[in-house]
């Protein structure tokens, strides 16, 4: 569970229970079968860093977690893994060995299988990456690999030299060789790899608190991982023990490599250490494999936070390779299928689907519309289901507006001509004109700004109030890092949401509670919409 900053206030608990108009009036949900929906989207690293907080979770009526993204054939990449590792051959849990407690131990023949996801994206390898793990070597055998990841052609791997002390780092044939690192057998050795192909921080092997920087004639300065959608395995040919194993997307500093060997515990309350993949701790004798880093246990601790009975928490899948997928026939049952298991295994009360964007055109979106109908066929009439289209693209045929619940329309950027509110009122009447019901639109406006000149540079409103560059409610422009950028403030929020309940639609989406201040806060963007749509409430009932 992360640290917790915010404080609750009586403001809050009035949103929730009475102003969203989620509700009848007795406050019975079921009396109003389409209430406005206040929609808004969280992103792990940003929750584990706290800031996201549980007011603002609760004063939305639907939650959207960007967990995964899919893959060619529709399989799902996680962006935190959940990889729980299985052994083969000889490779055993131990309760202890030379003073660690919970390890695994390999005898030459046996692997650890750590599963999928580490060290690729949905579409493409990584540029960078961290590796940390204790060994304990009981014999030098040449090649015994501390990770390896291959498929076809393509590796990457980390493996013992041909003499103690050494240690082999590879990519595609291109190899960084470290001799006397110190790292030998019958005891044990903290051994970190950290690479970074952009070369924006150096590379190094660190093992013991002793970094030994890349040979220059390696050949892999520039070389990223590349893409392999296979498992990652551990341990084979290696006659030794590992205990507390992990990878992250990051390439860690050696201090910040050098706070791990000392604590021996992983935490993820800061932006980089949240971009751990998997961690091994092999401390359970019936499950030594158990991943104790992945999406779900994210997932449990915001499950943890929202508390109110009006909000919805949905899966959220973006980006990767969703056209690939969505032209398969095979792949769209694959990805289907993958939702309804998903939504039944982890209790969501839906899916959304940001995928970003089809040609607008029907050709464009023939594909799209299948995806649609067949996710829907698949998993139900129950489960809330959604897209996230835009206003350069989003022309759904008629089946797929009928399968879906509603539709949020990201009427903002990513070039600031998307800003401004008149640009919003004929970028909403388009959409409604092609044929898109007002009953099924959800009016989606930014909790950042985008840079003036059209560079697409972001920044967090967030950050314009923590920098106090913003003055007052009506002002919509702020110059941060000596650039100038547009967002929408406190007043902009208000007319577009006025603007949206005089049009009759389903809802506001915004993005994204990170970007925005706590809805404690006065100057909170979302406490704006929902105070305006408060107010819009109360006129209807007069």
């Amino acid at each position: 569970m992360r640290k917790r900053f915010w404080n609750r206030t009586a403001f809050v608990l009035a949103v929730c229970c009475s102003t969203l108009g989620v509700s009848g009036a007795d406050g019975n949900p079921e009396k109003d079968a389409s209430p406005f929906i206040v929609s808004s989207y969280i992103r792990a690293s940003f929750y584990e860093i706290d800031r996201v907080s549980s007011e603002s979770m609760n004063a939305c009526t639907d939650l959207i977690f960007m967990a995964c993204s899919p893959y060619p054939d529709g399989r799902l990449c996680f962006e935190i893994p959940d990889n729980q590792a299985s052994f083969s051959g000889g490779a055993v849990y131990l309760k202890d060995a030379a003073g660690r407690t919970g390890v695994v131990s390999f005898d030459g023949t046996g692997v650890m299988n750590g599963g999928y996801d580490l060290l690729n994206t949905a579409t493409a390898g990584v540029s960078q990456f961290s590796f940390g793990t204790w060994i304990y070597v009981d014999e030098w055998r040449c090649g015994g690999e501390l990770f390896r990841k291959s498929a076809g052609i393509h590796n990457v791997s980390l493996t013992l030299g041909r003499e103690a002390g050494g240690l082999r780092f590879s990519v595609d044939g291109s190899s960084a060789d470290f001799a006397g690192t110190g790292l030998s057998e019958g005891g044990w050795h903290y051994v970190a790899l950290s690479y970074n192909a952009k070369g924006s921080s150096p590379s190094f092997l660190y093992v013991d608190g002793k970094v030994h920087g890349f040979p220059e004639n390696g050949g892999l300065k520039g070389k990223p991982v590349p893409f392999m959608q296979e498992e990652m395995f551990l341990g084979g040919g290696l006659k030794g023990k590992l205990d507390n194993t992990f990878f992250n997307s990051a390439a860690l500093s050696a201090s910040e490599v050098a706070r791990l060997q000392r604590s021996d515990t992983l935490r993820y309350d800061s932006w980089r250490m949240s971009k751990t993949l998997s961690y091994w701790k092999y401390d359970k004798p019936d499950n030594p494999g158990e991943d104790s880093r992945t999406w779900a246990h994210v997932l449990r601790d915001i499950r943890s936070e929202v508390t109110s009975r009006k909000t919805m928490l949905r899966l959220g899948i973006t980006s990767g390779a969703w056209k690939s997928m969505c032209e398969s026939p095979e792949a769209r049952k694959v990805f289907a299928s993958a939702l309804k298991d998903l939504i039944e295994k982890y209790s969501f009360d839906g899916v959304d689907l940001d995928f970003e964007w089809p040609a607008n055109t029907e050709e464009g979106f023939r594909g799209y519309n299948e995806t649609v109908r067949v996710v829907r066929e698949e998993i139900g009439d129950a489960p809330v289901f959604s897209v996230s289209l835009h206003p350069i693209s989003y022309k759904l045929s008629e089946e797929a507006v009928a399968a879906l619940d509603f539709i949020s329309i990201q009427a903002y950027g990513p070039r600031p001509v998307r800003f401004p509110y008149a640009q919003y009122v004929k970028d909403l009447q388009e959409v409604l004109e092609y044929g898109l019901p007002a009953k099924k639109l959800v009016a989606g406006v930014p909790f950042f700004g985008v840079e003036s000149n059209g560079k697409l540079d972001t920044e967090s409103y967030y950050a314009f109030v923590m920098q106090n560059l913003v003055k007052d409610s009506a002002q919509e422009r702020a110059v941060c890092r000596g650039k100038e950028f547009l967002f929408d403030g406190q007043d902009a929020i208000r007319k577009k949401t006025r603007y949206a309940l005089g049009l009759g639609l389903r809802g506001m989406m915004s993005w994204d509670l990170a970007t925005d201040m706590p809805v404690t806060d006065r100057r909170s963007l979302l406490r704006a919409m929902n105070e305006e749509i408060e107010i819009g409430r109360q006129h209807s009932k007069k």
